[in-house]
C-alpha cells in the first residue's frame, strides 16, 4: 500500500487553460507563430506536433483570440493575438511574468504589403529559422527570449543576437543565438562576427541578461529540402569562422558552436548534431605567421634576417661554393652558430628554411613570449 498521495492528473479543463496559457504567450513573445512552432512549444516531442498545433490554432481563431495571416510562397498561415487574445494573457503566466501584452493587429503594417500574402517583417523567413529553433528549446523546458522581446528592452541602433536561450534554471547565464540563412554576406556580417567574438572572450550583457557565448544557427546544408527553395548550398559556419578569425586578437582561442537546422516548408523539424569548430590562433600559430613579416636585407652577397635589437640575436645567410650557410650571431658574444643549409639552390629556398630555423631557437622564442602584442601589430599592420 502506497504510504504517499499521488499528485492527481490535471483535468482535461486544466490542460485547456494551460495550454492556452503558454501558447498565447508564445505568440506575444515572437509576435507571430504559424501552427509549426506553436506545436514546438506545446507538444516538442510529438512527431504530429504542426497538426495539434493547427487543431489548436483553428480554435483559437474561432474564439476570438488571434488574427489569422496568410503567408507568402504557400507557407502557411500565422497568427497573432487579437486585442482579446492579448487581453487574456495574464501578466504572470506560466512561462514566467510578462510586461503588457498587446495585439498584433498592426504587424506588417509599416511594410508594403503585396497580393502573394502577409509579410510581418521585412527578415521574415529569417525569423522563420530563429523562431522555429527558439520555440523547440521553449518545448523541451529552456527559457527563452525573443529578437522582438530584446528589442522592446534595448536602445535604438544597438546590435541585438536574434534571441536569447538558457537551461539555467536561475538565468544566470545565456547563450545567444545568430541566425544564418542568406547565401552571401550580409552588410551586417562584420557585427555578427564581432559579437560572437565579444561574447566568446569576455562575457557580455544583453539587456542586462549575462551572456557567455554564441551559437550559430543556420539550415544544415545536407538535409534541406529540395521543394524549399533554389538557393545554392552554403557553408555557413565555415564563413562565419574565417570572419571570426580575421578579428579574433592573437593567442586567443574559443569555439564556435554551430546548431544545423532540418528543414521543410520554411519549418524546422528538427536539430541536427551541433558541429563544433575552433577559432583563433595558438602561440604557435601566431609566432609562426609573425615571422613573415620580419624583412631581408642584401650587402655584399650577405642576407641579414632584421629582427628587432630586443631579440638579442642577428641572423645571416651566405652562399659559399654552392652551400647556403646560416649563422647567428649573438651580440656581446664572440662564439658564432653555424648551420649548413643542405641542397638549397635559390636564395628565396634559403630564407623560407632560415625561417623555420629561427623560429626553433630559444632565444627567439623566449622573446616572442614577451612581445606577443608587438607580433599582433605586425600583423596587423
Amino acid at each position: 500500500m502506497l504510504d504517499f498521495e499521488p499528485d492527481p492528473m490535471p483535468s482535461t479543463q486544466e490542460m485547456r487553460r494551460y495550454n492556452d496559457e503558454l501558447g498565447l504567450t508564445a505568440i506575444a513573445k515572437f509576435g507571430w507563430l504559424r501552427p509549426r512552432e506553436i506545436g514546438n512549444v506545446l507538444w516538442a516531442k510529438n512527431k504530429t506536433r504542426h497538426v495539434a498545433g493547427a487543431r489548436i490554432a483553428r480554435r483559437w481563431h474561432e474564439e476570438r483570440l488571434v488574427i489569422e495571416r496568410s503567408l507568402p510562397y504557400g507557407l502557411g498561415n500565422a497568427y497573432v493575438l487579437s486585442q482579446r487574445g492579448a487581453e487574456y494573457v495574464s501578466d504572470e503566466t506560466p512561462y514566467g511574468a510578462k510586461c503588457d501584452v498587446k495585439s498584433g493587429k498592426k504587424i506588417g503594417d509599416h511594410i508594403r504589403q503585396s497580393s502573394s500574402g502577409w509579410v510581418p517583417t521585412l527578415s521574415w523567413r529569417h525569423d522563420l529559422l530563429s523562431n522555429g529553433f527558439l520555440t523547440l528549446v521553449m518545448g523541451h523546458g529552456g527559457r527563452v527570449v525573443s529578437e522582438l522581446e530584446l528589442r522592446r528592452e534595448s536602445e535604438p541602433g544597438v546590435k541585438i543576437p536574434d534571441g536569447l536561450y538558457s537551461s539555467d534554471s536561475l538565468d544566470m547565464e545565456w547563450l545567444a543565438i545568430e541566425t544564418e540563412r542568406a547565401g552571401k554576406w550580409s552588410t551586417s556580417a562584420k557585427a555578427v562576427a564581432a559579437s560572437i567574438v565579444e561574447s566568446a572572450l569576455n562575457s557580455s550583457y544583453v539587456c542586462g541578461r549575462r551572456v557567455v557565448g554564441t551559437v550559430l544557427v543556420y539550415e544544415d546544408p545536407m538535409k534541406r529540402h529540395w521543394r524549399d527553395d533554389s538557393r545554392p548550398i552554403s557553408d555557413h559556419l565555415g564563413r562565419m569562422v574565417r570572419q571570426c578569425k580575421a578579428i579574433v586578437p592573437m593567442c586567443k582561442q574559443f569555439n564556435l558552436v554551430g546548431i544545423p537546422l532540418v528543414t521543410s516548408g520554411g519549418a524546422v523539424i528538427d536539430i541536427s548534431q551541433p558541429v563544433q569548430k575552433v577559432v583563433g590562433w595558438s602561440f604557435e600559430a601566431t609566432i609562426e605567421k609573425s615571422i613573415y613579416t620580419f624583412r631581408w636585407h642584401e650587402f655584399e652577397g650577405s642576407h641579414r634576417l632584421h629582427l628587432p635589437e630586443s631579440v638579442g640575436i642577428a641572423v645571416y645567410i651566405k652562399e659559399y661554393s654552392g652551400e647556403w650557410i646560416m649563422r647567428v650571431f649573438i651580440p656581446g658574444q664572440s662564439d658564432t652558430q653555424e648551420f649548413g643549409l643542405g641542397d638549397i639552390k635559390t636564395v628565396q629556398a634559403a630564407r623560407q628554411l632560415v625561417l623555420k630555423k629561427v623560429l626553433r631557437l630559444p632565444e627567439y622564442r623566449a622573446w616572442a613570449e614577451d612581445n606577443i602584442e608587438f607580433l599582433h601589430q605586425q600583423l596587423q599592420e
